[in-house]
Parts: structure tokens; C-alpha cells; sequence
């Protein structure tokens, strides 16, 4: 299938057609964007359409060639992924890709390299990649997926061609969650809305009890529950959380590997920024939470809540908290961003939010 798979990244789709219409290709092209949402997808599309027989716009999805790069085996096409042990790309699979690339096409008209999660590199894949992207072979076409593109060194992205990726809407993310998942379609608006655009949240969710945990301790605040035993109850979510991605990491190295230090590193980052992500999902939904008792009481609408199966509880909230105090708890849960970001304890962080969150869990007086 061609360009016409990629969902809600119309700009990016007309930037490279245009490319393809006027045979004007760049060497290196850096894909980067929100996590989820069709970057690999239209990098393998652009692979296809590059050596698509018909030569195009778009790929015809009937010649020989596009049908062996739909099945990942034309020979002038790689995608290389960071390998399970330490999720990093080796200088040494970067060095085979650069010997792939350099030779003559096989059969189609160029060498199509795709590399996902390019931030993983290593220091030395990094630089063995930039030499060859400084003297780039004439036909050769280097494609990078990224989500964390500030992650790639300078010199790299300087020389890379960058195609914006944006995040899917909430009536494609519905589709593809009743499409992959079987939900009611109530709990797949309400999981489209919270994923803000990207499949793996949404998938994560639907997955998942972690929303259900967290609508969990918001109710307990509510109802009066002691901030210290929430944070407590959250913490210790956290570290299991922490101990189940560690494991998932390292889980597929064997005791007899033997790593650099750098690829040990790179391992603990690797799991450090999981984990990070884990807890930014935590307080994504503590934000969208006290967005949606914002937005009811500005608007007195429901139709507007992202979590509209729990409508009348928002409302409820809306009775015990007025809105200058929800938006000091929304101040709240983006202020224990930027602490976990400079590295503040996350028990002192955590503790401080659920104290936040607690207070004046009255009914204000111009509400009752």
C-alpha cells in the first residue's frame, strides 16, 4: 500500500511527492515527530515510490518491486532498528548499512536505508553515519525516524532533509483503536482523546488499567483521603512500573554478553527515558482530569470533556473546587514536570502534588 495508509500527515505526503514528481530526491531525509504516528509507515511508502517501476508519485503496489518492499525483501531496501540488547544501533550494524549503501542498486534506482529510532546510535555509529553522509554515495537515500530528534548530534540532522510529523486526530486514533481493539465505542472516544495523537498511548490505555488507577486517586483526594497515603499508593506504582521496564530490558541479554560501558549506558537511558514516559502518561492524565473540570466550568458543556464517561464526576469536582483552584492544580501537576525534569526526588515531588491536590476539596461558598 502507498502514501494512502498514512493518516493526517498531509503536508508531510505532499513535500515528498513533490520530490518524486520532479525526480529532485535529497540523500538524507530525517522523519521526526510525535512517537506513533506514521512516521515508519511512510518511510517504508517513500521506499516503495522511490523504486516503484511505474516512477511516480506514489507507488502502484503491483510491480515487482513494490511487492518485495511490502514484504521487507527487496534487496536495495534496509531498515535497521536498535537491537534488543540496550535498544542501540551498533557502529558495526551502522557500518554494514554505509557498505550496503555504497554499492550499485541491485534492482531498483536507488539504495533506500531506513533507520528507526536514529537518536539510539551510538557515539561510534554516529560517526561512522556522518562520514558518509559528508560524501554521501550518488545512489544511496538514507531515510531517519526519530522521535526525540534533539537526541541526534548537530552534524547529523544539519545535513538531513526534515519532514515534520504532527499528531493523528482523535477520529483517526477512534478508528484504528475499534479497527486493532475490541472496545465499546465510548471507551474508544474517551481513550481517543486522551492519547493526544499517538497510537502506542492509545494502545497503552486500552491495554492498561493505568487510567483507571489514576481516576482512582483523584477519587480518593475528593473524597478526602489523606495526600500522604495516595502519594504513597502512586510511588509505589511507580517503582513497580520501574522494575517491570528494567526487566523488559535487559530481560533478552544473556549472562555471558559481554557490553562496552557505552552500550551499558546507553541501556540504563534507554530504560531511564521509558520510565519517563510512563510517568509523563501518569501526569498527562492528572492533566487532562483537572482540563476537563476546567473546560465544564467554562463552557458547561460535557460534549467537551475528554473523559466523557465520567462526566458527572467532573461536574462533582466542579462543586468542591473553583476555578482559580483548578487552575492552581493544573499549575500544580506541570510544576512537578519541571521538577522531575531538574531532577528532584520523586518522593518529594509526588508528595508535594497530592498535598496540591488535596487542598480546599471544599465547596466554595459562591458554588454551594
Amino acid at each position: 500500500m502507498g502514501f494512502e495508509v498514512v493518516k493526517d500527515q498531509d503536508v508531510a505526503i505532499t513535500m515528498l511527492k513533490m520530490a518524486l514528481r520532479k525526480d529532485r530526491l535529497a540523500h538524507a531525509y530525517l522523519f521526526e515527530g510525535p512517537d506513533s504516528v506514521g512516521k515508519k509507515l511512510t518511510a517504508l511508502a517513500f521506499a516503495k515510490a522511490v523504486n516503484c517501476e511505474e516512477a511516480g508519485d506514489d507507488s502502484c503496489d503491483a510491480c515487482w518491486s513494490c511487492l518485495r518492499t511490502e514484504e521487507l525483501k527487496h534487496p536495495d531496501v534496509a531498515v535497521i532498528e536498535p537491537l534488543k540488547s540496550g535498544r542501540t544501533i551498533h557502529a558495526n550494524t551502522m557500518a554494514e548499512l554505509v557498505a550496503r549503501a555504497c554499492l550499485k542498486p541491485y534492482q531498483g534506482r536507488y539504495r533506500v536505508a531506513i533507520i528507526v529510532d536514529a537518536e539510539r546510535m551510538t557515539a561510534a555509529a554516529a560517526n561512522k553515519f556522518l562520514k558518509t553522509l559528508e560524501e554521501p554515495p550518488g545512489n544511496s537515500l538514507f531515510i531517519l525516524v526519530s522521535h526525540s530528534p534533539g537526541q541526534l548530534p548537530a552534524t547529523i540532522t544539519s545535513r538531513c532533509q526534515r519532514v515534520m510529523f504532527h499528531p493523528l486526530t482523535v477520529h483517526t486514533v477512534e478508528a484504528l483503536l475499534a479497527r486493532e481493539r475490541t472496545l465499546s465505542p465510548e471507551r474508544a472516544h474517551v481513550i481517543a482523546a486522551l492519547a493526544q495523537g499517538q497510537m502506542n498511548t492509545a494502545f497503552e490505555f486500552a491495554d492498561s488499567e493505568k487510567r483507571e488507577f489514576v481516576t482512582k486517586l483523584i477519587t480518593d483526594l475528593t473524597e478526602g483521603g489523606e495526600p500522604l497515603l495516595v502519594a504513597h499508593a502512586f510511588l509505589g506504582r511507580l517503582k513497580a512500573d520501574r522494575d517491570r521496564l528494567k526487566e523488559s530490558v535487559t530481560g533478552d541479554v544473556s549472562p555471558l554478553e559481554t557490553d562496552s560501558e557505552e552500550v551499558v549506558e546507553r541501556r540504563e537511558a534507554y530504560c531511564a527515558s521509558l520510565f519517563r514516559k510512563e510517568v509523563l502518561s501518569y501526569l498527562n492524565l492528572l492533566r487532562a482530569w483537572y482540563r476537563d473540570v476546567l473546560v465544564f466550568a467554562e463552557t458547561g458543556s460535557k460534549d467537551r470533556v475528554w473523559n466523557a464517561d465520567l462526566a458527572e464526576a467532573v461536574a462533582h469536582q466542579l462543586q468542591r473546587c473553583d476555578r482559580p483552584e483548578i487552575e492552581r492544580k493544573l499549575e500544580a501537576v506541570t510544576r512537578a514536570e519541571t521538577l522531575l525534569e531538574h531532577n528532584v526526588a520523586e518522593d518529594r515531588v509526588f508528595r508535594g502534588l497530592f498535598f496540591t491536590l488535596a487542598e480546599l476539596q471544599t465547596c466554595s461558598p459562591h458554588l454551594c
